[in-house]
């Protein structure tokens, strides 16, 4: 650790300075100490992983021991002798970042051939205080083409006295030619319990007073970046004198996780109540919708690991017997609706400006009772139920039998209609929408067919006279019309369920072939059809009120609509 300035902020004062203090990197520190403990070192290393993990403090480190004059007694003894030491005057002059032999260079600042022709010339010299002379390449992705490609040459030969580390965060950018000639060790993201355990000790350290939840957000937030969290610790510090929950969500705009619960039992319960009194929270003030957005289906997560009773849940939330609660009173079916829906609408939600409003309006929907329902026609509702209508049409017309009397064929079709199927409460229903002042409305309902109430899925079964979004959109946008009515007249009932009626032939009347044959040559010729456009007559459709069905087709299909007369066939 260097401490040689107390005046440096947390993250360059706890640097590791040696192998031990390195955070959760446990494998890529095995390696590099089998490697000088073989003294089989590799001209060039590679070292990639993300960012604030470990990588340029360990190659600073590595670099170190190559130097240190401590280096024969640990391949002699390497239980008793560490490298590096932190005495030699290699190692001082490490810790003081004056080593005449190091070099560390930053390639987003040296990208061109220039910058690599001079890092040419200078390797070939010999070291002048340390066994080797090492070049750190920080960032090393960002070189250019022409840069890498005048490097090739040298990282497969370099000179005895040279070394080379490359640090990157991008490994994906390097040519392979590059990747080929490279020792790659690859530092991983630092797991919680180290990192917890770090952060504690520089709270110790640093007497910084904290609570232990405080310390799980830090963590949590920082993805397995030491130098973030250590960061995040040190903007936390100068805030307050105490560090708390509260304090670090208010930072980050988040909620807490008891009230991102209560919001979760709000949708579940439907208690639309509590949902609007979160809102209104002081939580919700400094809020990041997209934080939101995420802790909500990291919620929905851990309900479902709940639910499938997993040994272990995400590490998201700490109050398992809030989650085991909240999912005794769901199911499996409707957490799969709500992960489904956020999925579905993530992309809207990451395109709009107003993210707060869309994220509140779609909890609202989600605690909807119809949500979980087949209240909206979809493609497979309406196939669904046309198929139940062709089935019953089936059903009734092989029950009634044909019967042939003189080679004549008698048909008896049963018809579903409106007077067949409708019972005493829908045509009170049709009774008390004619008298809504609602044209369009009332005619889309009246020429409905009835055919059943559907007491599982609360909904009222209907075959439309056209089954297309016109009709439906002009029946679910006047919900607020007849929803009263219908769960008046039906209890329990919350919406329809659409189909389309199916076009019956007509039946066929007995007569006897012979007269029907007489009757065709005695009668009189119709006038044939007239072909072509015929002249029509505009009509003002200016009125709204008076034309709904005009302005609704306009809106859609901008231009001339040709009106057609009923009573003309």
């Amino acid at each position: 650790m260097d401490q040689v300035n107390n005046n440096l902020n947390l993250a360059r004062k706890w640097r590791p300075s040696n192998f031990k203090e390195l955070v959760g990197q446990d494998i890529p520190v095995k390696m590099l100490l089998n490697s000088l403990y073989l003294e089989k070192l590799f001209p060039v290393y590679l070292f990639a992983g993300q960012r604030g993990c470990g990588k340029t403090s360990a190659a600073r480190i590595f670099a170190a021991a190559i130097n240190c004059k401590n280096i024969k007694k640990f391949r002699t003894n390497p239980k008793e002798n560490i490298v590096p030491c932190g005495k030699c005057n290699s190692c001082k002059a490490m810790l003081s970042s004056s080593h005449p032999d190091f070099i560390e260079i930053d390639a987003a600042s040296n990208t061109g051939v220039e910058n690599v022709r001079q890092i040419l010339e200078a390797c070939s010299y010999m070291p002048i205080l340390g066994h080797k002379k090492i070049y750190l390449i920080d960032e090393a992705h960002m070189l250019s083409k022409s840069a890498f490609n005048a490097f090739l040459k040298v990282l497969e030969e370099p000179p005895a006295s040279a070394l080379f580390i490359l640090a990157t965060t991008e490994i994906q950018k390097f040519p392979t030619t590059v990747l080929s000639r490279c020792f790659q060790i690859i530092f991983k993201a630092i797991n919680n319990a180290p990192l917890k355990k770090y952060l504690s000790k520089i709270c110790n350290n640093e007497n910084i007073e904290i609570e232990e939840n405080a310390i799980n957000i830090i963590v949590q937030e920082t993805e397995g970046s030491a130098r973030d969290a250590i960061n995040m610790l040190e903007q936390m510090r100068f805030s307050d004198k105490k560090i708390t929950v509260d304090l670090i969500l208010k930072q980050l705009g988040k909620i807490s996780e008891g009230e991102v619960l209560n919001l979760l039992q709000a949708i579940v319960l439907q208690d639309k109540k509590t949902i609007f009194n979160i809102f209104g929270s002081k939580g919700f003030e400094n809020l990041n919708p997209a934080i939101l957005w995420n802790t909500l289906v990291q919620a929905l997560q851990s309900l479902l690991w709940v639910k499938y009773e997993a040994p272990k849940l995400p590490a998201y939330f700490n109050d398992t017997e809030k989650l085991k609660s909240i999912a005794s009173n769901t199911s499996l079916i409707k957490l799969n609706q709500f992960l489904k829906t956020m999925w579905e609408q993530e992309n809207i939600f990451l395109k709009t400006s107003n993210k707060t409003i869309f994220i509140e309006t779609l909890i609202i929907q989600m605690s909807e009772e119809t949500f979980n329902k087949k209240t909206k026609p979809s493609l497979d509702n309406i196939s669904h139920s046309t198929n139940a209508v062709n089935k019953s049409s089936n059903l009734a017309q092989q029950k009634t039998k044909p019967q042939v009397i003189n080679n004549t064929k008698t048909v008896t079709i049963q018809k579903i209609t409106s007077k067949s199927t409708t019972n005493s409460s829908w045509q009170s229903f049709l009774e008390k929408i004619n008298s809504i002042n609602n044209p369009f409305l009332t005619s889309v309902i009246n020429k409905a067919d009835f055919i059943k109430f559907n007491p599982e899925e609360r909904v009222i079964e209907i075959a439309l006279e056209s089954n297309n979004m016109f009709t439906q959109s002009t029946i679910n946008d006047n919900k607020e019309l007849w929803k009263t009515i219908l769960t008046e007249l039906f209890p329990g009932a919350i919406g329809f369920e659409f189909s389309e009626k199916e076009t019956n032939p007509k039946p066929v009347a007995t007569k006897n072939i012979s007269n029907q044959a007489n009757q065709t040559l005695n009668a009189t010729p119709k006038a044939r059809p007239t072909y072509g456009p015929q002249p029509t007559q505009a009509i003002n459709i200016s009125d709204q009120e008076k034309w709904p069905t005009a302005h609704l087709i306009q809106s859609a299909f901008p231009g001339k609509i040709k009106a057609n007369d009923s009573n003309k066939q």
